[in-house]
């Protein structure tokens, strides 16, 4: 089974009450690693609605170094996933090469309009590194 699809398999399985392999467990952990470390990004546009209310966000607490972190864990997290999931070479490539442009655009383009669609270019990078893993490895029965 190939570990790149069978994360896919983690939450059917929880659902149908299977026990979790370590490829699942690594799964579910690099996915809480990512999400924590990042999820300030959906903060990024509305930092004077989260003011407006009184709200301390990551981006409001600490502005720069939000997006200078951002600019660097985008494209840290891509590598390291890469090599945990054991993405080739030519694919972790073009994949950092993306990331590393997301997180340049999170830093450098810092208006309500421009971190709109960063967000939603955030989000299309995780669906691409889904849709990656699907058309690049066999299909992996999930068994439920």
């Amino acid at each position: 089974v190939h570990r790149h699809m069978h994360a896919h398999c983690t939450a059917g399985s929880v659902l149908a009450g299977r026990a979790l392999d370590e490829v699942a467990w690594m799964s579910i952990f690099c996915s809480a690693l990512v999400i924590s470390t990042t999820i300030h990004v959906q903060d990024f546009p509305d930092v004077a609605g989260d003011q407006a209310l009184g709200r301390v966000t990551i981006p409001i607490w600490a502005p720069r170094a939000s997006r200078l972190f951002t600019l660097l864990a985008i494209p840290a997290w891509t590598i390291v996933l890469c090599r945990v999931w054991g993405i080739g070479t030519v694919h972790s490539a073009v994949l950092g090469a993306m990331s590393a442009g997301l997180g340049r655009r999170i830093y450098s383009r810092r208006d309500r309009e421009a971190d709109k669609v960063s967000y939603v270019l955030y989000n299309v990078s995780k669906v691409a590194g889904l849709m990656h893993r699907a058309t690049t490895h066999e299909t992996v029965r999930c068994g439920y």
